[in-house]
């Protein structure tokens, strides 16, 4: 095509045509502006500035002579040689199979971008930079760019570009790489970007923005020094409508695990959905977070102005519009709903359109969506206190105490349920101990109690059966469940607990209580035996530990015992009973280390017995005998904790390098001058010791001892409790004047006579 003076021209024929030339028949004047535009024009195979020459020639009288025969030199009247062309560049093509948007939505944030393309026919140079170019109304989130498989190396220089700041006005994402990208290597790379706002008119919008994605590599930041594009070829996505700002919200108090609530969802869409086929449907698919779990009927409120009817089903709600018509601008839904046992990790609701499909289809359907949207949910938050406790030995037979602090009011009928984690085995029987909870019946369950994020477990119902005797906030209580530990730790290692009213309303609950860490030491630990149970006097308490494997050495370095906060321990008179005061039937303690010789107390309620590191703990049962002042009252956590240490590390630490060492040290104190030694006399007996390499300049030792490590085993057991002795009918004294023997009667008569004082009435003191 050709323009004589920006007007088309009618007469214009190609007359010769070869790979290189063109020969063009058309009229020309002086000083007249032509424009020749040609297509399908094949671009060289090597990127650069092309010359062309531009040459005019004065055709004969007669046209039908061939071209050879006029094109010559004599008829040659203007020529332009060597002019510098338009520049070509290297082809950068996208592979649209492998580059995919996550949500291809309007008012999505953050929603991932996954790009895939090649570069041909000659290499990107290192040091130069690769930019992408977002459609009008995207806009990049900073640092969210993943290079992905064949991408190379890049430097520090990554940013996003915002509109204003780049000439093309779209915001765009800028990596300088380091190494070459090679020909027809496929290159991947990640980002996140924020979708465009939903138009008031989105046919208008999509008119006026094309979707087209631009990338480039340039020898600048700024993109103007090309040396590779895509030209714009990429389409892009399609996007659709969405729900406008979408809020989730919960009823007041409305956040507690496993509770049936209220959550109004309120939607603000932008542009009016409506089924043009007479008899036609709208429909919204509501899918909640992993755990939640919807009513079968689940519009709490009804009538709602804008949805007819909800039905639940799982984590998915199906809501049936009115009129098959969502309309534009703000409303909302109030939905029944079961809450999770904890915040789900990805806490996002999401909101679908399905305009014309079956009801029965739009549970299921993965495709076929008119409008989506996504909402932050709430977190489920725990208000229930709860410890757990017992015997950690794998496999082991034990009781599971459960001690928590009550926030409602619990009725007859009330119950609460324990959850043990998925592979722990719960048991009513041979009995529940009901430490200082109201005694009931117990429940063994086993299943799952919720559609999704739940595994099957085992649970336990408590009920409570006596009207005197009830659950009152703000008070503690404690109670005992037979278990079977397995024999290796479980996937997730959360218990639960969840009280609940005579109607199975959850009044409170907490399902991510982090249970214990199972452990092979083989050590039982046998319930306090006390001496006295009475208030405010001294107590000799003793405690037998079974080791059922010997333990080399070591292994353990501190054995510490933990009674209740209100009992205060009397360091100075502890001793050992182990084989009636046997020493080699005793624990092999260090008597060197401890404030007392082999036993120091950090706290009133706590006493640490330091172990000889240097020999084993063989098989064997031992007799702690631990000195206590008993408190005036009964503590309201009343269990006694045996936990097991490992044994003190000694570091030395170097300010001016990262390089630490770290021997096993058997003692606390032990100073920096004697670190070597340490470490040598361990190294000797077979124990670890590991060293860093590097240098050591300006060293400080730093000990980190029993005193501030986490144990690597702990055992609790019940406590013996505070109370006053039985006390029966008082016994009165008798004189000794009073006291003489039965004269001898016959047997007849004496029988005689005692039957007829019983019927008298008259008291045995007087029988005499």
């Amino acid at each position: 095509a050709a323009t004589e003076n920006l007007s088309p021209m009618a007469t214009v024929n190609i007359r010769l045509q070869s790979n290189t030339s063109i020969l063009i028949e058309m009229g020309l004047k002086e000083a007249v502006s032509y424009v020749v535009t040609l297509t399908n024009v094949a671009n060289p195979d090597k990127p650069g500035r092309a010359l062309w020459t531009l040459t005019t020639y004065a055709a004969p009288m007669v046209r039908a002579a061939p071209p050879s025969e006029w094109v010559q030199t004599v008829n040659q009247r203007d020529q332009s040689e060597d002019v510098v062309g338009p520049p070509t560049f290297s082809r950068i093509v996208v592979d649209p199979a492998a580059t995919t948007l996550g949500s291809p939505y309007f008012d999505i944030d953050t929603t991932e971008l996954q790009l895939a393309f090649r570069v041909s026919p000659v290499i990107v140079s290192p040091g130069q930079y690769f930019i992408l170019y977002a459609p009008f109304g995207y806009t990049f989130v900073e640092r969210t760019f993943k290079p992905g498989d064949g991408f190379p190396l890049v430097s520090g220089v990554v940013y996003v570009m915002d509109p204003q700041d780049t000439y093309l006005g779209l915001s765009a994402y800028v990596v300088q790489i380091l190494t070459q990208i090679n020909v027809d290597q496929t290159v991947k790379l990640v980002a996140r970007v924020n979708t465009p706002r939903t138009p008031e008119d989105i046919a208008l919008w999509e008119t006026d923005n094309p979707s087209n994605w631009l990338l480039v590599t340039a020898l600048d930041p700024e993109g103007k020094e090309t040396t590779a594009s895509n030209d714009n070829l990429f389409p892009g996505f399609l996007l659709q409508a969405s729900f406008g700002i979408v809020l989730v919200r919960p009823e007041p108090n409305g956040v507690m695990p496993r509770k049936r609530v209220t959550v109004t969802v309120s939607i603000a869409p932008k542009t009016t959905m409506q089924s043009l086929v007479a008899g036609g449907s709208i429909h919204v698919r509501i899918t909640a977070p992993l755990g939640f779990d919807f009513d079968l009927g689940c519009l709490a409120v009804t009538p709602n102005p804008t949805f007819e009817s909800c039905t639940g089903d799982g984590r998915y709600a199906v809501l049936n519009v009115r009129q098959a018509r969502l309309k534009a601008g703000s409303s909302y839904m109030i939905l029944g709903v079961r809450n999770a046992a904890m915040t789900p990790g990805n806490n996002v609701w999401l909101l679908e359109s399905f305009v014309d499909m079956a009801a029965a289809s739009v549970r299921t359907a993965t495709s076929g969506n008119r409008q989506l949207s996504e909402a932050a949910g709430y977190a489920v938050r725990e208000l229930l206190q709860v410890t757990v406790g017992g015997n950690t030995q794998r496999g082991a037979v034990t009781t599971v105490f459960v001690w928590f602090l009550a926030t409602n009011f619990v009725d007859v009928g009330g119950m609460l349920e324990l959850h043990a984690p998925q592979t722990y085995e719960l048991r009513c029987s041979p009995q529940v101990l009901y430490i200082s909870l109201p005694a009931g019946t117990c429940r063994l369950n086993k299943g799952i109690v919720s559609t999704t994020g739940d595994v099957f477990h085992h649970y336990v119902t408590l009920t409570l059966t006596q009207p005197d005797h009830l659950v009152f906030p703000n008070t503690a209580y404690e109670f005992g469940i037979s278990a079977v530990n397995p024999s290796s730790p479980p996937p997730l290692n959360y218990w639960g607990l969840v009280l609940m009213n005579a109607r199975r309303e959850v009044a409170d609950a907490s399902m991510t209580l982090e249970g214990y860490d199972l452990t092979d030491y083989g050590l039982l630990v046998y319930p306090p035996l006390a001496s006295t149970t009475l208030p405010t006097v001294v107590n000799y308490v003793r405690l037998m530990l079974t080791f059922q494997k010997q333990l080399a050495a070591g292994e353990v370095g501190h054995i510490t015992v933990q009674a209740p906060t209100t009992t205060k321990v009397l360091c100075q008179q502890f001793s050992e009973l182990s084989g009636g005061g046997s020493i080699s039937a005793k624990l092999p303690a260090d008597a060197s280390y401890g404030t007392y010789g082999t036993h120091s107390c950090q706290f009133q309620n706590t006493l640490t017995l330091h172990m000889d590191t240097s020999k084993p703990i063989e098989v064997g049962s031992y007799v702690l005998q631990v000195v206590v002042l008993n408190p005036g009252l009964r503590a309201s956590r009343d269990f006694w904790i045996v936990e097991l240490h490992k044994p003190d590390v000694l570091g030395v630490v170097t300010s001016t390098s990262s390089t630490a060492t770290t021997t096993t040290a058997a003692g606390a104190s032990a100073s920096a001058s004697s670190a070597n030694a340490s470490a040598s006399e361990a190294t000797a007996d077979g124990v670890d010791t590991a060293f860093a390499t590097g240098s050591l300049v300006n060293s400080t030792s730093a000990v980190v001892d029993w005193r501030s490590t986490k144990a690597a085993l702990a055992i609790q057991s019940s406590g013996y409790g505070i109370s006053t002795p039985f006390a029966g009918q008082q016994l009165t004294s008798v004189a000794v004047s009073r006291g003489c023997r039965l004269s001898p009667r016959p047997l007849a008569t004496f029988l005689w006579w005692l039957l007829g004082a019983w019927a008298a009435g008259v008291s045995p003191a007087a029988w005499a």
